[in-house]
């Protein structure tokens, strides 16, 4: 095989015969497959590093054959498991990951190598973890944010493109390539970021599951970068603000969901959060990542979430720029969206006008005509054709005056400034041309009243007034206003009408392009459009427009009914959820109303036991302290008088055990020498008061007010020999 020729610049002593079968001597050519030896006798030797080198960039990136590909990748992985590359034995270096990743050119095996050096990362990572040497490992060397931060920049560039698609042409070249390998050496490798695609999954949906696979992959050496350092908060704090300008500018919110959801890092993912819900809230606030956050962003970002809703904009600095340019007001940045999107020009960007959005091209729109009678007669044709060369020259004039017009001074009817004023000004002269029994007037503009009928799910019927026409005053007084007409319009429909000499007429004419007047358009929601499902042009009676309304309203009401049910089923759906978030709210609550419970208890207890130690403490520092002054009484006291003096007292003390004490002391001594001496016993109370027998008295051995100072026992009437009685006053 040509590949194995490939390796004579590395053959060293004992280092083929590891690897492969087949190849015994410098001169042999092999003349079948390569097989890989048993992994039992791999395990004694590493390769060197520059076969691993040279299995990379002359074999995995350079051959195209799917076999190679697969016994190469096979090959990297089993050598990985059994001896795991480090920072002096790893084969690949940043260098060739970037060449890889940004070339244009078709490298096979591309997607391979990037799992095989994700794989190498990961194992040199854990090992390194696990001895705490961090500092040591692959992705210190090559994805730390303090040392080689522009790789990290550029890990964030590929992660980008891969996402929105840019390097997709890259990926999809690797379908056949990864469909055969796949199977082997996923059996092989312990890492899930390492195994490769299964067949099933390549011939199922080749281009999205590789895209998906490289994601993944990148987030992992992402989460390599987060950890890698002494600080994961400072590093993620860093990628965070590389990310947060590109998530901005992904166009569409599935890429910016798939971008977040496949994010390992949760640290990492949370910063970004935090960053999305300082910058879409209008009041940006300092509270910590939390639930109190959370809602603080709900609560400040609901409009722009639901203008985002309402309008269906993806980009949310888009939605964000509109609010603020109509001061946060949702109603009138939604009107002012949904003019633009019907052909009214926007305040602030007023753009060339155009037609108004509504469906008038579907070919199954039911169209009435009704043409003016023929002459009849000799006396009616011979009218006829005498004012014919009149009317020709009068609306051949007339026309080209117009248009001459139109370069001298535009028609003020094209600049629509105060629809609503137009409506009301039209109501008003109908009124009081006509009477005030008619259908009501939706008083509105013609895109309040699209919005308002596609909400009620209600047919819209449009009335364009022609006020130079010869038909409009018969239409007006014989079938408008006809009390049949009127019940059934405002039973079933929303009426709007409008002077096509009104701007807002006019704009609505130039929309629906009608041919002649009276004029009448039923609108309708249908396939989720609003459209134009019934043309009535010309003078048309009574009892025929309410024959023509019928029958398109019974066409069309199954669509009506659909789309009843469905949004029926959508609010449901929306109830449902809103009920489930109601839920889990509550569950919240009260998990954290249990949490606090149990925290109060804790800290109650805590406090329980503190105070139980403290007095502990106390108690023994008291112990103490009355031992410290029970020994230095004893040191102060008198040596006791020898037995034979005659000015000597025996005294027998009864202590409150009923053990008894005795010794000898002077006459001339105080009382206050008895209770020291008693003091300095062991038995002895911590207060006691002593008391004589005969005559019964307690002896005023402390100075108090009576006896500042105690007298002698001679004083206290004691005799030669006495016995007193010790009184415990502890309790009291």
């Amino acid at each position: 095989m040509v590949w194995l020729n490939k390796l004579r610049y590395f053959r060293r002593s004992g280092v083929q015969h590891f690897f492969f079968h087949g190849a015994t001597s410098d001169r042999e050519t092999p003349q079948r497959k390569p097989e890989l030896i048993p992994s039992s006798k791999m395990s004694m030797h590493r390769p060197p590093k520059e076969v691993i080198s040279h299995l990379i960039r002359q074999i995995l990136l350079n051959s195209h054959q799917e076999e190679i590909l697969q016994n190469t990748y096979t090959l990297l992985m089993k050598i990985q498991m059994l001896h795991p590359a480090n920072i002096t034995t790893v084969g690949w270096d940043w260098t060739l990951l970037k060449y890889t990743m940004e070339s244009q050119e078709r490298l096979p095996g591309r997607l391979l190598f990037l799992q095989y050096v994700v794989q190498t990362l990961e194992d040199d990572f854990q090992q390194n973890v696990r001895l705490h040497l961090l500092q040591k490992s692959i992705s210190k060397k090559v994805l730390s944010c303090d040392t080689c931060f522009n790789n990290v920049k550029e890990v964030v560039e590929w992660l980008i493109a891969v996402v929105t698609g840019a390097r997709f042409f890259q990926l999809q070249e690797q379908t056949q390539e990864m469909t055969h390998s796949s199977a082997q050496a996923g059996a092989e490798c312990s890492s899930s970021a390492a195994q490769p695609a299964s067949p099933a999954q390549a011939q199922l949906t080749p281009p999205t599951f590789f895209a998906q696979k490289a994601t993944l992959l990148l987030q992992r050496m992402l989460s390599f970068a987060v950890e890698v350092d002494r600080s994961p908060n400072r590093s993620s704090c860093k990628i965070a603000d590389l990310i947060f300008p590109f998530l901005l500018n992904i166009p569409t919110r599935s890429q910016r969901e798939a971008l977040l959801n496949t994010m390992e890092s949760n640290l990492l993912r949370c910063k970004l959060l935090e960053m999305m819900f300082q910058h879409s809230c209008d009041a940006p606030t300092s509270l910590p990542l939390s639930l109190s956050k959370i809602l603080y962003f709900l609560g400040h970002s609901s409009v722009l979430l639901q203008y985002q809703d309402l309008t269906g904009i993806e980009s949310m600095d888009q939605c964000r720029h509109t609010l603020e340019q109509h001061n946060w007001n949702i109603e009138a940045a939604v009107q002012d969206r949904l003019n633009e999107q019907e052909g009214v020009p926007s305040v602030f960007n007023p753009p060339p006008s155009r037609p108004l959005q509504v469906n008038t091209a579907d070919h199954r729109i039911y169209s009435y005509v009704v043409s003016r009678p023929q002459p009849r007669g000799l006396l009616g044709w011979g009218y006829y054709f005498i004012m014919l060369p009149f009317r020709f020259t009068y609306y051949t004039l007339l026309d080209i005056f117009r248009f001459a017009l139109r370069f001298i001074r535009p028609d003020p009817r094209s600049r629509v400034t105060d629809p609503v004023g137009d409506i009301i000004s039209f109501i008003h002269m109908f009124e009081e041309k006509y009477g005030r029994i008619h259908p009501v007037f939706y008083q509105g503009t013609y895109s309040q009243a699209l919005n308002d009928a596609k909400r009620e799910l209600r047919f819209l019927l449009v009335y364009l007034h022609g006020d130079d026409h010869q038909d409009t005053d018969e239409f007006c007084r014989n079938t408008l206003c006809v009390p049949e007409v009127v019940a059934l319009i405002n039973t079933r429909m929303l009426f709007w009408a409008c002077s096509t000499n009104k701007p807002e007429g006019y704009r609505v004419s130039q929309a629906l392009r009608e041919n002649t007047y009276p004029f009448l358009a039923v609108i309708m929601l249908k396939d989720r459009r609003m459209t134009v499902v019934g043309r009535l042009e010309g003078l048309i009676q009574a009892d025929d427009l309410i024959n023509q309304l019928m029958f398109i309203m019974d066409a069309n009401q199954t669509y009506l009914v659909s789309e009843r049910l469905e949004r029926e089923e959508r609010n449901q759906t929306q109830v449902l959820r809103q009920q489930q978030d109601e839920a889990y709210l509550a569950s919240l609550r009260a998990d954290q109303e249990k949490e606090r419970k149990k925290k109060e208890e804790r800290e109650r207890k805590k406090k329980k036991e503190e105070e139980v130690q403290q007095q502990k403490l106390a108690e023994e520092r008291r112990r103490q302290t009355l031992q410290e002054e029970k020994e230095r009484k004893s040191e102060c006291l008198p040596p006791e008088p020898h037995p034979d003096d005659p000015e000597s007292v025996k005294i027998i003390f009864k202590l409150p055990n009923d053990s008894r004490v005795e010794r000898r002391f002077h006459f001339t001594q105080s009382l206050t020498v008895i209770h020291d001496f008693l003091f300095s016993l062991k038995e002895s109370p911590e207060k006691f008061q002593i008391e004589a027998n005969f005559p019964r008295r307690v002896l005023p051995c402390l100075p108090t007010e009576e006896w500042p100072n105690p007298p002698t026992l001679q004083e206290a009437g004691l005799s030669h020999t006495e016995v007193l009685f010790v009184q415990d006053l502890t309790d009291d």
